[in-house]
């Protein structure tokens, strides 16, 4: 069992127990053709994602995400693999779907924000800024943002306030 799907919203759950219920049938060999093919397409997402095969990989995790299988490293995974193959936008719309799906999984609006970042979104960056506690990091971050878009008092602000954090 994974601890990200304890974290998913309610109707998600019922997945996650089909899930459950084909990995025994893999173990029991007791499978149907439709769980039989959860577990090929998610060995060979694996299989992909080691062999370097990008678009491949992409191709099984995406069919997972649909499925809702593998919480929420499917997600993460997939991004990443958008990120190498240089899709960032679309490595940004798979973060936002797996942050409706684990709404409490603080990381998804961090690597949301760095994905914004990197594409120079900096609105987008800053709506999620403010999801994220404030730090003397998140501070500085916003600080640089506003700073990006040539904002500069509200950047020394957040300067400031980053600097009485930690001085």
């Amino acid at each position: 069992s994974t601890s990200s799907y304890s974290k998913m919203a309610s109707p998600h759950k019922d997945v996650h127990n089909n899930i459950k219920k084909a990995v025994e049938c893999v173990r029991a060999g007791t499978c149907t053709k439709e769980s039989q093919n959860v577990m090929t397409y998610f060995n060979a997402a694996i299989s992909a994602q080691k062999a370097g095969a990008i678009q491949k990989a992409i191709y099984y995790y995406t069919i997972l995400s649909n499925w809702h299988f593998g919480g929420m490293e499917t997600y993460y995974t997939l991004a990443e693999l958008y990120d190498r193959d240089g899709k960032v936008e679309q490595a940004v719309k798979i973060l936002e779907k797996g942050n409706a799906l684990f709404p409490n999984d603080k990381y998804f609006p961090k690597t949301i924000l760095t994905y914004y970042v990197k594409l120079k979104d900096y609105d987008n960056a800053l709506k999620y800024l403010k999801k994220i506690p404030q730090t003397d990091s998140t501070l500085f971050s916003t600080a640089a943002v506003f700073n990006e878009k040539n904002e500069q008092d509200s950047a020394i602000y957040y300067y400031k306030k980053c600097l009485q954090l930690n001085p």
